[in-house]
């Protein structure tokens, strides 16, 4: 009965505002669209209503009939006479609205509450993303319920800006809390945008991004780690190597000499327990799965902010999805799905850096010494698919390291066993700053420590 009497009120709301916009034509109704009904019959009314304005022609009940009849023919007699009887005032058109937006509000979380209630009550095993995802609604509901797209003019546009300038005077924006990419990134982190990170196998293009993750996490900055290609002991291998400077192999100890290293992880645990942080480890995560946990995220740790990274991005179902998109090219879909990503980017407020893979060019190209090797530092054009990636990037990184490509295809060259392990990241675009600078790390293979190698700056990011 609750659930009919809501319906009715919100019918009633519906009309109500109608009715005011068919007796006033001057009145001033800020944010109404078609979107402020949900009743598809009024939506018809509406939309009839914009169009007979438009033509000149004029509104009475015979007239608004016929268009709204037009354009949707569920629309009756009955609805019309209905609409037409009622008494309003355009004084209360506040408050019809305040009631339109509320009866909806009410009616919105009033479904996501039967839908959950039908996911608990069923023998069918919990469906947690659903639920969560419901819960979300209600949440996001309640939070903009009354909030309205609207145009702005320069004097908001410009207030707004300033606003975002003074912020910005307080201190860095949005960092990445590293040298080079926070002295070179424009936007550095800010929310609404993916950063691609790109690389060949073997250049250290994921371990970059857990060092990146490493010294966000060290900073509170809140943090989500999907991992569709690494499994989760193969990923803390790195972490807690990088972070601890033991080399890899040494946490494969047996005996004794593992008790020690057991006590640096409890260590660990206690020192991160409060830290905004959580891992994914899914192979065959969807984007929706993804968007769920951003929001679960938001959720659990109380933020409206945080940085996402995926590695790698390709492996998302949606991206090699042929199956949904049967006459689709590869290259059709990956850029359906990047548009999704840059979607979640901007709703969600979050920044995405999503790891990608380069063309493997270096099978095929002929090395017979170091200076060979420069030639196959990547661009924007050896990133797989980089058309549809690289589009909706704001920023574009790539990841080199000649150390890698030296000890592969000059293992006895002596200038190659010389040459120190340094592992590059250069932008190669950037929507609002420059291109072309490389940041330059020392490399432990061993470990996966990264070091930043800039004048003036010795210190180490653990």
């Amino acid at each position: 009965m609750e659930e009919r009497a809501n319906e009715s009120f919100v019918l009633l709301a519906q009309m109500q505002v109608l009715k005011l916009l068919i007796d006033y034509p001057d009145i001033e109704a800020k944010g109404i669209t078609s979107d402020s009904f949900h009743n598809l019959k009024f939506k018809a009314y509406f939309t009839a209503l914009q169009n007979l304005r438009e033509s000149g022609e004029t509104i009475n009940e015979t007239s608004l009939f016929r268009e709204a009849n037009r354009i949707d023919a569920g629309v009756d007699t009955a609805t019309n006479k209905n609409l037409f009887s009622i008494q309003v005032d355009k004084t209360n058109l506040n408050g019809a609205l305040e009631a339109l937006q509320d009866s909806i509000a009410k009616n919105k979380i009033n479904k996501a509450l039967e839908k959950i209630q039908e996911l608990t009550t069923s023998h069918n095993p919990l469906d947690t993303v659903k639920v969560s995802s419901l819960e979300y609604t209600i949440q996001e509901t309640l939070a903009t319920a009354y909030k309205q797209v609207v145009s702005k003019d320069f004097s908001i546009l410009l207030d707004n800006y300033k606003a975002e300038l003074l912020e910005r005077k307080k201190g860095l924006h949005y960092p990445f809390n590293d040298v080079f990419l926070d002295q070179t990134l424009t936007k550095k982190a800010a929310p609404g945008q993916i950063v691609l990170l790109a690389g060949a196998t073997g250049t250290g293009k994921s371990i970059y991004g857990l060092y990146l993750m490493s010294g966000l996490v060290n900073t509170d900055i809140p943090c989500l780690y999907f991992s569709p290609e690494m499994d989760e002991i193969s990923t803390m291998d790195r972490w807690m190597a990088m972070r601890k400077n033991i080399p890899v192999d040494m946490w494969y100890s047996t005996g004794p000499e593992m008790d020690a290293l057991i006590d640096i992880v409890d260590k660990e645990k206690i020192a991160l327990k409060d830290k905004a942080f959580r891992f994914i480890d899914e192979p065959d995560i969807t984007l929706e799965q993804i968007r769920h946990h951003i929001r679960e995220f938001k959720l659990a740790y109380k933020v409206d902010y945080l940085i996402v990274f995926v590695d790698l991005i390709t492996q998302v179902r949606e991206f090699m999805d042929m199956s949904s998109n049967k006459n689709a090219s590869l290259p059709t879909i990956m850029e359906k799905a990047i548009n999704k990503v840059n979607a979640i980017a901007k709703k969600e407020n979050v920044c995405i850096v999503a790891i990608a893979q380069m063309n493997r060019d270096a099978d095929s190209a002929k090395i017979t010494t170091m200076q060979d090797i420069d030639k196959l530092r990547p661009t924007l054009n050896t990133i797989k698919n980089s058309a549809a990636l690289a589009e909706r990037s704001r920023a574009v990184l790539s990841v080199f390291r000649a150390k890698y490509y030296s000890d592969r295809y000059l293992p006895n060259d002596e200038e190659a066993r010389e040459e120190p392990d340094v592992l590059e990241i250069q932008v190669v675009k950037q929507n609002m700053g420059r291109v072309g600078n490389i940041g330059k790390y020392n490399f432990n293979g061993p470990t996966f420590k990264l070091n930043v190698l800039m004048e003036g700056n010795d210190n180490e990011r653990g």
